[in-house]
């Protein structure tokens, strides 16, 4: 039986690169913390709950955004994703003050990633099933 165009060399490929860069980005906030430090004046200690807000809350709403995907199916789900998740990294380089990284950088691009990763998450599994000769 031939797979259906859309099919044909994707087989979810795509539904792991959108996690990739979704928790590359989160993960690598050390990499911004030398450089806020500087921008911001402030103490590291404060900016790296920064980078500790978004993986909690990426975590935490993992529930709410996957039984959206759920219910609504993975497209729409991420699709807003990857809106709110561009959004939080533009707002944050126009940041100018320590509690807008905490808005930008901590709650919208943990909240974002969850509506990205979850939902694709879930997709694999069945592509397998649908690729495997």
């Amino acid at each position: 039986m031939p797979l259906p165009l859309p099919l044909l060399g994707l087989c979810g490929h795509h539904s792991s690169l959108t996690p990739q860069l979704k928790t590359g980005t989160t993960y690598s906030y050390g990499v911004y913390l030398r450089e806020y430090s500087h921008f911001f004046e402030a103490p590291s200690s404060q900016l790296s709950f920064v980078g500790t807000l978004s993986p909690a809350l990426f975590t935490g709403t993992g529930i709410v955004t996957g039984r959206l995907g759920d219910k609504l199916g993975p497209r729409p789900v991420v699709f807003v994703g990857m809106v709110l998740y561009s959004t939080s990294l533009i707002s944050a380089s126009f940041a100018e003050e320590v509690w807008h990284l905490y808005l930008t950088q901590g709650v919208l691009l943990g909240v974002s990633g969850a509506f990205v990763y979850y939902p694709t998450s879930s997709l694999v599994p069945s592509w397998v099933f649908v690729c495997s000769f």
